[in-house]
């Protein structure tokens, strides 16, 4: 598990919006979806906002500053090919 959190009177409120799409994916596809994360816990406490969820491992930014800041042809194409079947 892991989490991310961000002030309550943040301007964009991203990580509700973030929320928003994991409880979509969830709803058509359960958690079967392969590459969305399982959200365990997401509200407010004090004056911040919090969302847990299942880690999934390394994330795209990771994982391209492991590679000197730039994909190969064929890491970039594998990784296109894995996020279109995460929506098929």
């Amino acid at each position: 598990m892991f989490y991310k959190k961000e002030p309550v009177n943040e301007k964009n409120e991203l990580l509700n919006y973030e929320f928003k799409i994991y409880k979509y994916f969830q709803e058509i596809g359960g958690y079967k979806i392969e590459g969305f994360h399982k959200i365990y816990f997401f509200g407010q406490e004090g004056d911040i906002n919090i969302l847990v969820m299942e880690f999934l491992g390394k994330n795209l930014q990771e994982m391209i500053i492991k590679c000197g800041d730039k994909f190969s042809l064929t890491t970039t194409c594998l990784a296109a090919i894995q996020m279109v079947k995460s929506l098929d």
